[in-house]
């Protein structure tokens, strides 16, 4: 290479176009969704055909499993939260997470005449209301909401005093959801509609961990190690199996899961008109970055043909 070359701008350009190539990567996979999400019609769930749907309707917790959240204490059909610890590293303050996880129990979707099973499992979820606290009770967001006796509980418990950060996200119960992803119908004989029933299953026996370990913590730690949650994940699928032998017809259930040729798997609380608004507002956002990558890339292409 010349030794006249600016290193600054091989640099530059290097960076410009790796850049480049991801933000036109999010912009084309953006677009796809935007326009499956406008191009897939919108169904009723009594009426919808098996397959890739578009669903709307009002969010219900399963019969007999009501859902609180972690933190706030309240009526939700999914939550996400994490903790996090103010740290600092060479000088450096940043946000580290210590503690956090994810609801997995499958929840219902309900319109005017049917419902259908949601499994939020690798799904991407907009939810109802995200949520930050932070430096005790006295402050948090949003504005104007009084903690709950849930929350001042755990902010108290995880120490928080301008040190730590609490976040929640929600899918408040009886909030309008959109989904889309793909529906099938158990009628008893599919093998991944087992799976299905059986999460549900586990999902409401996680609700009594004494019962769980009473009965597969077999080296009596404590805990359930990864072989043991196997042998729980292997008990539901039994058991499912076992009730389809002894009970009569009942209606079929409808459930909604993720594609597994890679289309789309996504659950808003949002309208169906909403949902596709927001897909196409962060194509055309990834578009501009697009635009931005490639002059930043012309530019350091010129100093390095000026030089």
């Amino acid at each position: 290479m010349p030794p006249d070359i600016d290193f600054r701008y091989v640099a530059l350009l290097l960076a410009s176009l790796a850049a480049l190539l991801y933000t036109g990567y999010r912009f084309f996979h953006r677009w796809h969704e935007s326009r499956l999400f406008e191009d897939t019609p919108q169904s009723r769930v009594r009426s919808a055909a098996q397959g890739y749907v578009k669903l709307t309707g009002i969010a219900r917790a399963l019969p007999g499993t009501p859902m609180r959240a972690p933190l706030s204490d309240r009526a939700c059909v999914w939550w996400s939260f994490s903790v996090e610890e103010r740290v600092s590293t060479f000088g450096r303050s940043r946000w580290q997470r210590t503690d956090g996880g994810t609801s997995d129990t499958p929840f219902l979707l309900a319109d005017a005449d049917s419902q259908c099973l949601i499994n939020p499992l690798e799904a991407e979820i907009e939810p109802s209301e995200n949520n930050v606290w932070v430096c005790g009770a006295e402050q948090y967001r949003p504005a104007g909401r009084e903690p709950s006796g849930a929350l001042s509980a755990a902010l108290s418990s995880y120490g928080v005093a301008g040190e730590r950060r609490l976040q929640e996200s929600l899918i408040l119960e009886n909030a309008p959801v959109s989904a889309i992803g793909v529906l099938r119908t158990d009628d008893g004989g599919a093998s991944n509609a087992v799976g299905d029933e059986a999460a549900v299953l586990l999902s409401e026996w996680k609700h009594d961990q004494q019962a769980l370990l009473a009965r597969f913590d077999t080296d009596h730690d404590g805990r359930l190690n990864a072989s043991e949650w196997e042998a729980v994940r292997a008990a539901a699928v039994e058991q499912v199996e076992h009730n389809r032998l002894h009970q009569g017809p009942v209606e079929r259930l409808r459930i909604l899961g993720k594609p597994a040729d890679g289309r789309p798997y996504v659950i808003a609380a949002l309208s169906a008109e909403a949902l596709a608004q927001r897909e196409a507002r962060r194509a055309y956002a990834a578009l501009a970055l697009v635009v931005i990558c490639l002059a930043v890339s012309c530019y350091a292409l010129s100093q390095l043909h000026i030089s």
